[in-house]
């Protein structure tokens, strides 16, 4: 989750041509997410820790007096690759089909992260989605938002008392109100907003 967030902020880095705020919290994002990579599975470490060494090596930001900022596109290509990968991943050991309280708190967090994340990818490239691989399309934003509203309208009815009704009506409140933005590459991304409701989203469920 870690990883997608600073997605997020290393793209609104760039958007909001260079608020330094973003890069700290970029910076804070990377280091929780080396910090998650050491509590994967051998399986999963195999896979992705040389990819994300590699990554973050490749992960640099250029300034160019009066102009916006920007890094290279092959590394853009390299990030969305990476999402994806663990996104799939993520949906391979996740089973929709058998929801428990627990895990769907947990799809909650992981995949509005991931969803945000591919959001800002999108709204911040030149290209759009036209550069877009199969690959980098097997990452499907609307069946994302779709299970991510599946999982809240399970809690919504479960009536658990392992998240209180209040923060489940905030969260499927904010969650409705940028699904629009997460899921339509076409429209005017309000990219502050998805961001700002990220955070917020985050940090009420951290402590569940």
């Amino acid at each position: 989750m870690s990883a997608s967030q600073g997605m997020s902020a290393f793209y609104m880095h760039m958007l909001s041509n260079g608020d330094k705020e973003y890069l700290q919290q970029f910076n804070r994002y990377q280091v929780s997410a080396d910090v998650s990579m050491g509590g994967v599975s051998k399986s999963e470490y195999a896979e992705f820790s040389n990819v994300w060494r590699t990554l973050k090596h490749d992960l640099k930001f250029k300034y160019n007096q009066g102009e916006a900022v920007y890094f290279s596109g092959a590394v853009r290509i390299e990030y969305r690759n990476y999402l994806t990968s663990v996104y799939l991943q993520y949906k391979n050991n996740s089973n929709l089909n058998n929801r428990s309280v627990l895990s769907a708190i947990a799809r909650i967090k992981v995949l509005s992260s991931m969803l945000a994340a591919r959001a800002l990818d999108l709204v911040s490239s030149d290209y759009g989605t036209t550069d877009m691989t199969e690959h980098h399309r097997k990452f499907n934003p609307i069946e994302v938002a779709d299970t991510i509203n599946q999982d809240i309208q399970f809690l919504l009815a479960s009536n658990s008392s392992a998240i209180e009704p209040g923060v489940l009506r905030k969260i499927d409140s904010k969650f409705n109100f940028i699904r629009k933005h997460l899921v339509d590459t076409k429209s005017q991304t309000a990219y502050f907003m998805i961001y700002r409701n990220m955070l917020s989203m985050s940090k009420i469920l951290k402590k569940y």
